[in-house]
């Protein structure tokens, strides 16, 4: 069936994606060092802000990639988009309230 043809490939796709994005991720991460000791210590006492760089690099990245499927194709970022307005529906106390609990 032409259908079972492309959720394979689509999940293969997508397979593959994910693997070269956690390689470009561990190669950016292993080049930065961040996660060295002397590092972590820097970013603590305000030293260093190689920590705040890597989270803020990772953040324009992600939503650069949003934006970039907003102005491709915007039916499916609408569709996506309201598949997860269901998360928010069950309040945001309860979702804080989760989040504590489990740290």
């Amino acid at each position: 069936c032409s259908s079972d043809l492309f959720l394979f490939v689509f999940v293969n796709l997508v397979v593959m994606a994910a693997i070269l994005m956690g390689f470009v991720f561990g190669f950016v991460f292993e080049k930065s060092r961040v996660f060295e000791p002397e590092n972590i210590r820097k970013q603590f006492i305000f030293e260093n802000f190689l920590m705040l760089k890597m989270f803020m690099g990772a953040m324009s990245a992600s939503a650069a990639s949003i934006l970039l499927v907003f102005v491709v194709k915007r039916d499916l970022f609408h569709e996506i988009s309201h598949a997860f307005h269901g998360c928010a529906r069950r309040g945001l106390f309860k979702a804080v309230a989760l989040g504590s609990f489990l740290l």
